[in-house]
């Protein structure tokens, strides 16, 4: 009972930012608008990220799908365009949470032959 006491105890201290308050990092998620199978619009993607701060997450990984049926619509550049947009209209709303970038790459048949250098 003392390792789970123990461990219960670090994990809260994670979650405390440097004031005190809440401080939880989401690593994977569809907060983008109009991206994947998040959020359709700005407003949705909006109340999506009031959701996760009154939850008390400062910082959250958008990770959007890039494979499948999203391959042909979801390049690099316009991923990074879609997370500034959301940060800057984060800010203007008084959403305190930062949106960084990642990735989602789902398994499927074919993805080892994907990520195999050309050449060989």
């Amino acid at each position: 009972m003392k390792d789970v006491e123990k461990n219960l105890s670090v994990a809260e201290k994670i979650g405390q930012g440097k004031r005190g308050e809440k401080n939880f990092i989401d690593i994977h998620c569809h907060c983008l608008p109009g991206v994947d199978d998040g959020p359709a619009t700005i407003s949705e993607s909006l109340s999506l990220c009031r959701a996760l701060v009154d939850e008390g997450l400062t910082t959250v990984i958008a990770t959007p799908h890039q494979l499948g049926r999203f391959s042909d619509r979801n390049e690099a550049e316009y991923i990074r365009e879609q997370v500034a947009a959301l940060n800057d209209r984060l800010e203007s709303n008084g959403i305190g949470l930062d949106i960084f970038l990642a990735a989602m790459f789902a398994s499927m048949k074919g993805y080892v032959s994907l990520s195999k250098p050309t050449g060989y």
